[in-house]
């Protein structure tokens, strides 16, 4: 489950500043990990695209302003971790083709996703009749093949 929390509104009571907390796993890993699950599950791959540098440097300031008011050394730069987003790329492909599917599922249709053959079939008319499914998964898909990760 991923959270979008608003910190900080202006004058007309809009939030200026939001926080995304995503609760999904925890685990000891790298934060590419965590970059590519949430970013390709839950960021438009148009805005994903257009935005990326933007997003990643967001993050970066974001991570070394805690990381300084913590008094603790900054373990990377931002180019390094474009770098290690870029080389945990599959597993944004993977997440998305295991987590999609469900994502864009109907309410009634999430039972079949606890036995493997019905999965599959599931799937494989989703791809047909679902107008989400194939969309989002093609644009991380494509992003990667574009960044050369899928060849």
């Amino acid at each position: 489950m991923s959270v979008c929390l608003p910190c900080r509104y202006n004058e007309a009571g809009k939030p200026e500043e939001v926080v995304l907390f995503d609760m999904q796993g925890t685990r000891v890993c790298s934060l590419a990990l965590d970059l590519n699950h949430f970013l390709n599950l839950n960021v438009e791959g148009e805005v994903r695209r257009a935005n990326f540098d933007t997003i990643m440097a967001t993050y970066y300031n974001s991570f070394t302003s805690v990381m300084n008011a913590g008094k603790l050394a900054v373990p990377f730069t931002l180019e390094e971790l474009m770098q290690e987003y870029n080389d945990k790329g599959f597993y944004g492909v993977l997440y998305a083709i295991m987590y999609i599917p469900c994502m864009v599922s109907h309410d009634e249709d999430s039972a079949v996703f606890s036995d493997e053959k019905i999965r599959r079939a599931a799937v494989k008319n989703m791809v047909k009749e679902n107008p989400l499914l194939r969309p989002k998964i093609l644009s991380v898909v494509d992003e990667w093949i574009d960044r050369g990760v899928i060849t």
